[in-house]
């Protein structure tokens, strides 16, 4: 007779709660194009660095997405040049809160003020602008 033993799982998650504030952290470090809202874990919004600040120096239209991470927060893969401005992203399995998606229009509208809202988060943030 054999003894099969169960190998422990081994995850690179230090902890659940912060898996996204990490992922976000750690693709900013990596690519220096990248930033965040560093200072507030509860707002997790992505955006390029080479945006230039003041009204109206932007001559491009901000292309915002965003979603809940599944196992990662997929759309701030997307973030850079030549694809989007910003990515605004959820906890896992869930969709991003209307806070952030209200700090990345205000964080945004200093330099290019083109919108189009398509989620019902998306509407209630721009209430919130109003």
């Amino acid at each position: 007779m054999s003894v099969v033993r169960a190998i422990p799982a081994k995850k690179l998650i230090n902890d659940p709660l912060d898996v996204v504030n990490e992922f976000i952290e750690g693709l900013v470090e990596t690519y220096p194009g990248l930033n965040y809202l560093e200072g507030f874990p509860q707002v997790k919004v992505m955006f390029r660095a080479d945006i230039p600040c003041g009204k109206g120096t932007y001559d491009k239209v901000a292309v915002i997405s965003g979603g809940g991470g599944g196992h990662e927060p997929a759309h701030a893969g997307f973030v850079g040049e030549g694809m989007l401005t910003a990515a605004i992203c959820g906890d896992v399995f869930s969709s991003p809160p209307v806070d952030s998606i209200l700090a990345v229009c205000l964080l945004l509208e200093v330099i290019c003020h083109t919108f189009s809202f398509r989620s019902i988060d998306s509407f209630i943030a721009l209430i919130h602008l109003l």
